[in-house]
């Protein structure tokens, strides 16, 4: 029977006291993970074979060189997780040759030897991947070329990148694919996305997104004819109504206005949402307490809630929150200005939140400050008694002082 894994470090020792026996479990692992400093191990396993590893993960070394990461370079691998490390073109076509039911891989730093190309001619080889994850130090790599190659695959059900999609280079895409299979359709079984975009580009892009259950998006200025907030908020729900996370970061030069009508609308579109987050260059100066109610009423299976931008939300909020999503929601950002003593006697419970962030905390307008804090505080521990972390945005002496009452 397969074992899930074993310490590397546990291997080394193998490997030095009784080689015999450490080919016997690397026959029968499935998953290995080399952790920080594990790197210097690779000499210890270089005439071993790992011949039923499924997942491979490395952490980045400059001693992940490329002979010595061939044992571990078999049929049955599914996973490959590399943070870098010196491996060139050469070495993906030894793992692509190598391991032909590769599914998985994330891909960082390789010390600038892969080049655009030779990724390319990976990704043509590499039948069975699905998910693909290409990191920061991949900069060099995942050009135009690469995506376009990413979104006409017909298989790929979750991709991470942050090369830029512009308006145009979905033009590309969308050319290409007709040139190849006859229609436009990208991205077809796509399930999870990470990626930065221009508003034009995301909002060209949204329509192939159809399956989409994962979206990640940072949004960047695309210059004076940037697609509006609305269109893009009105957009999401109209193409990937399946969305369970949606995260989105508006990295602009100027702020974004949102209504509290776009709100509501992009809530009730995504009725599966578990998880939202909307944060950056925003403002929703008009969104109130009252437009919460709608909103969680819309998602009864959210669990995690950041609007994390300039916002009129008040205690009320988290009262409208705790009726509808209470029970379940387990991590919370809201904005805005709270004033806790409103929420004596309000029955608001969250039994199972762990994180919470607000915007500001409303000091008292009389009386003695320090029973005041005391007061918030017993409060925010009744509210939420699985509370880990709080925080609230604003610092002030009062806020202080609730956070210092409520750790003591």
């Amino acid at each position: 029977m397969a074992e899930d894994r074993i310490s590397v470090s546990a291997l080394a020792l193998l490997a030095e006291q009784d080689p015999q026996q450490l080919q016997l479990r690397a026959k029968s692992l499935r998953s290995l993970e080399f952790a920080a400093g594990d790197s210097t191990y690779h000499a210890a396993f270089r005439d071993t074979k790992f011949q039923t590893l499924e997942r491979l993960v490395l952490d980045a070394s400059d001693q992940n060189e490329e002979h010595l990461l061939k044992p571990y370079l078999q049929y049955a691998l599914k996973a490959f997780i590399f943070f870098g490390g010196p491996i060139s073109d050469r070495f993906l076509e030894t793992l692509q040759e190598s391991c032909p039911q590769l599914e998985e891989l994330l891909i960082d730093n390789p010390r600038n030897l892969i080049s655009p190309e030779g990724f390319l001619n990976f990704l043509k080889g590499a039948n069975c991947l699905k998910r693909l994850t290409i990191m920061y130090g991949m900069d060099r790599v995942a050009n135009d070329d690469v995506f376009v190659a990413l979104a006409t695959r017909s298989d790929l059900q979750s991709l991470q990148s942050q090369h830029t999609i512009t308006a145009e280079l979905i033009s590309l895409a969308e050319r290409q694919q007709i040139n190849q299979h006859g229609e436009a359709r990208l991205f077809p079984r796509l399930e999870k996305l990470v990626c930065t975009a221009t508003f034009d580009g995301f909002v060209r892009l949204l329509p192939h997104l159809r399956q989409l259950a994962h979206l990640e998006a940072t949004i960047i200025s695309d210059g004076a004819n940037s697609t509006g907030s609305h269109t893009l908020l009105q957009a999401i729900p109209a193409s990937s109504p399946h969305l369970r996370i949606l995260k989105l970061e508006c990295s602009v030069m100027e702020q974004v206005f949102i209504s509290p009508s776009e709100l509501v609308h992009l809530a009730q579109g995504l009725p599966h949402l578990q998880q939202l987050e909307i944060s950056g260059r925003v403002r929703a100066p008009d969104l109130e307490s009252d437009h919460m109610s709608l909103i969680s009423e819309a998602l009864p299976d959210l669990k995690i809630l950041h609007l994390a931008f300039e916002c009129s939300l008040t205690e009320a909020a988290l009262i409208e929150l705790g009726r509808n999503c209470g029970s379940h929601m387990a991590d919370c950002e809201l904005w805005g200005s709270y004033a806790l003593q409103n929420l004596e006697g309000s029955g608001v419970f969250f039994p199972v939140l762990r994180d919470l962030v607000l915007g500001r905390l409303v000091p008292p307008a009389s009386g003695n400050a320090n029973s005041q804090a005391v007061n918030a505080a017993r409060l925010m521990k009744e509210l939420a008694p699985n509370l880990n972390s709080f925080d609230v945005v604003t610092e002030d002496s009062f806020s202080t002082l609730v956070y210092e009452c409520w750790t003591g």
